[in-house]
């Protein structure tokens, strides 16, 4: 295979673990364009490509991502070990939070949202349900225990397949520094962008569900 060096950062990032925070720190340092869940959103017509990754034919990401600088969150985050073999050269981001604050995350804001009758049979959102729902989280959403090892088997699976010197473990509170250090970049006078909080998400996807955990 050929690699294409056009990316250079992929994330392992799952979905509620500060990526638009961190997606919109890349702008204002002016790192490039980043590709995340909003872009598949925005551009439906990307689906079979990442239908038929998922279904594991060996199709150049270059084909999708050549535009692109940065790659986070779903649906890319599913097949890091792909991204990071294609792109052997880029910088890669894991993305840390604590895992049990995590879980309570999720089924509070993307899981009810997946689930809303009125997403029933779109195509988008049947994707979600099955890579992420189904087959990554192993259909346990309720089991609070099992999905929370999931997470930490991610994260010590992204440490096993990345060399050091490419990896930064990343919880978005730390701020610009340790980005900004790990990119060459110079720090922003900005303040650091906290975005998407569970407030924002559930507000902006109409979302009034909630699970007690």
């Amino acid at each position: 295979m050929l690699y294409d060096n056009k990316i250079r950062l992929v994330g392992a990032a799952l979905p509620r673990t500060g990526t638009v925070s961190i997606k919109t720190a890349l702008k204002i340092i002016g790192f490039g364009n980043c590709y995340k869940m909003e872009e598949l959103f925005q551009k439906p017509k990307d689906l079979p490509y990442w239908l038929s990754v998922f279904e594991g034919n060996d199709i150049p990401f270059s084909q999708l991502l050549n535009n692109y600088d940065a790659i986070l969150d779903l649906p890319g985050c599913l097949v890091i070990d792909k991204l990071i073999n294609y792109y052997p050269n880029a910088k890669v981001i894991l993305t840390i939070r604590n895992p049990e604050e995590w879980y309570n995350s999720i089924i509070n804001t993307i899981y009810p949202t997946v689930y809303m009758p009125v997403h029933n049979n779109i195509p988008i959102f049947e994707f979600i349900r099955k890579y992420f729902f189904d087959e990554f989280l192993k259909n346990s959403i309720k089991d609070k225990d099992k999905v929370i090892k999931v997470c930490e088997d991610y994260y010590n699976k992204v440490r096993d397949i990345v060399p050091r010197k490419n990896l930064l473990e990343y919880n978005v509170t730390e701020g610009w520094k340790p980005l900004c250090e790990f990119l060459g970049y110079d720090i922003p006078q900005e303040v650091f962008p906290y975005k998407n909080t569970k407030k924002d998400f559930n507000r902006q996807t109409g979302n009034h569900k909630t699970f007690n955990q």
